[in-house]
């Protein structure tokens, strides 16, 4: 059986921690995911970046979870997301980072509205052939990482800094395609955007121009930044603010890309 270790390390938010099989008989201490006594560990609504310390590592999904057919078995560095739970059996010594799905979404609609304020998603075509994903639907999303760090965050911004192909372009298109993306997408050009309405108004409109009610605008808010459109906008108004001073007047989405 495996012993979890909580990793003092901290990555934005996320959560890190060492998987280590043989462990010494005692009580486990508190992992930073679910898990059980079989060692398996429980994706809901979130992402695992997975690193293995050894060679005879190795994870399997098997068919009990949705949309997989047989087993599958994973042995190298690879991301690991799903917006629905997905079971995970661990054997052998691995490191794990795990973040949630809208902590990551807001990221990459950062990163994407630094790069293209107007940017429309075309998906890749059907002949275009990535090595390195493992399983794609709707709901989940698995692949290799060609990426020797130990922060998913820092490889999601230092692909924005360098052109190097770490595998993870059809990732990128998976998290695309979450509400949590588009509507932190979408909130951040109403932020930027220099208008006169009153905060009654704007988010009338903003609700409008998504094109929902207001009451859902705000639960899909809650869902994606754990609190309503008026506080989160103040929270960025804030920092903008901040950052502004400090970086002599750039965008929050200038600073945030880089």
């Amino acid at each position: 059986m495996g012993t979890f270790y909580s990793k003092a390390v901290q990555c934005r938010g996320s959560k890190r921690f060492l998987l280590k099989s043989g462990g010494s008989g005692g009580n486990r201490s508190t992992s930073t995911v679910n898990h059980t006594a079989n060692d398996v560990i429980k994706l809901n609504n979130s992402l695992i970046f997975a690193k293995p310390l050894n060679a005879a590592s190795f994870l399997a999904l098997s068919a009990n979870n949705n949309g997989i057919d047989g087993e599958i078995r994973i042995n190298q560095s690879s991301v690991l997301a799903s917006v629905d739970t997905l079971e995970i059996e661990v054997t052998g010594d691995w490191f794990f980072e795990q973040l949630s799905m809208p902590q990551v979404a807001i990221l990459i609609s950062f990163l994407d509205y630094h790069s293209n304020p107007c940017r429309l998603i075309h998906p890749k075509t059907g002949d275009y052939y990535d090595e390195s994903l493992i399983i794609q639907s709707d709901r989940f999303y698995i692949s290799k990482v060609h990426y020797s760090g130990k922060c998913l965050m820092a490889l999601l911004i230092s692909r924005r800094l360098r052109p190097v192909d770490y595998g993870i372009e059809n990732f990128l298109n998976f998290i695309r395609r979450i509400e949590n993306y588009w509507i932190s997408h979408f909130l951040l050009s109403q932020l930027l955007k220099e208008d006169k309405d009153s905060s009654a108004d704007r988010l009338y409109n903003a609700s409008k121009s998504y094109g929902v009610s207001e009451s859902y605008f705000r639960k899909l808010c809650h869902n994606t930044f754990s609190r309503g459109p008026k506080k989160q906008l103040r929270i960025w108004r804030a920092s903008h603010s901040a950052l502004q001073l400090i970086e002599k007047d750039n965008s929050i989405a200038t600073i945030a890309g880089e």
